[in-house]
């Protein structure tokens, strides 16, 4: 599911990642049981048009209400894929961290992880700093 820019990948999406880069986001699917999803990620991943920078749509062609080619490169590239507070905000330059929360069962609580995606070239290997 895609929100305004933002993705939620379900438990289920981890499948594909079983030759991720990042073996702290799982390989089993299956491991949330029968009582739903014991893991929430926020990716926000939807590069938009700025200055000079256009917009094409899927098939390349200019669209302004499109993603910038870096922001395609991006999705394609989540396909395959430790902080104790959460961020205020999301700042607007950040596009290549991934938000976890994570569900103890025992204790019905979550916890909060941001995952470096490290995916393509100039993504930081540093989490978004509480406020």
């Amino acid at each position: 599911m895609l929100v305004a820019g933002f993705g939620l990948l379900a438990p289920a999406s981890i499948a594909a990642r079983a030759q991720s880069h990042h073996p702290e986001i799982g390989e089993n699917p299956s491991a949330a049981g029968a009582d739903g999803a014991t893991k929430v990620m926020i990716i926000r991943h939807a590069e938009k048009p700025v200055g000079q920078i256009s917009g094409v749509d899927e098939s390349g062609n200019a669209d302004p209400n499109s993603l910038i080619p870096q922001g395609w490169q991006r999705t394609g590239a989540l396909v395959p894929l430790n902080s104790t507070t959460v961020p205020q905000t999301w700042p607007s330059a950040r596009f290549d961290v991934v938000w976890v929360f994570d569900i103890n069962p025992a204790t019905n609580t979550y916890t909060f992880n941001q995952l470096p995606q490290l995916l393509l070239q100039g993504d930081l290997p540093t989490p978004i700093p509480p406020a």
